[in-house]
């Protein structure tokens, strides 16, 4: 409850500070709607179409994985005690070997796909910002904010047009 009231005292004293400066120096400032750009946009979608190629790709992978590991425990649970003490001692330690890899597997996709999606999103991020920056300085803003950050603003400080333009 205490961050709540922090939060909101300090995005109160923020836009209290801002009207100030803003009546005093002629301050323009912009919001945008990152997640209006983002859904609009032909990079977002592709990053997005990259990213699921990738995990479908993986996907397939660690099922025909996971699928060889259950083949392996239902043959042991059919054929195992009709089988000589070798061979069933040799199975089980595939299926060891195999839960082992299909384990590995699974964590190293996992790992990509994170290491992946973060590179993709920071790219992302840095472009967006930059596409802000180039309207910002256009326009004259002397601040832009993201509609997440702002409780209310008028429509005629919304830039999000002229943001997903510049994004691509």
């Amino acid at each position: 409850m205490k961050k709540v009231i922090v939060i909101l005292t300090s995005m109160f004293l923020l836009g209290f500070v801002l009207t100030g400066f803003a009546a005093n120096n002629n301050l323009k400032i912009g919001v945008v709607k990152v997640s209006s750009v983002l859904k609009n946009s032909a990079k977002f979608s592709r990053t997005k179409k990259q990213l699921k190629s990738f995990l479908d790709k993986n996907r397939k992978t660690i099922t025909a994985a996971r699928n060889n590991v259950q083949a392996e425990m239902s043959q042991l649970q059919k054929q195992g005690p009709k089988m000589s003490a070798s061979a069933r001692s040799a199975l089980q330690t595939k299926i060891k070997t195999d839960q082992k890899d299909f384990m590995q597997l699974s964590q190293r996709v996992s790992s990509d796909a994170n290491a992946r999606q973060t590179k993709e999103m920071k790219k992302l991020s840095d472009t967006l910002k930059a596409a802000i920056r180039t309207v910002a300085k256009k326009d004259g803003l002397s601040f832009v904010f993201t509609d997440q950050a702002a409780i209310y603003f008028d429509n005629q400080f919304d830039v999000t047009k002229q943001v997903s333009k510049v994004f691509g």
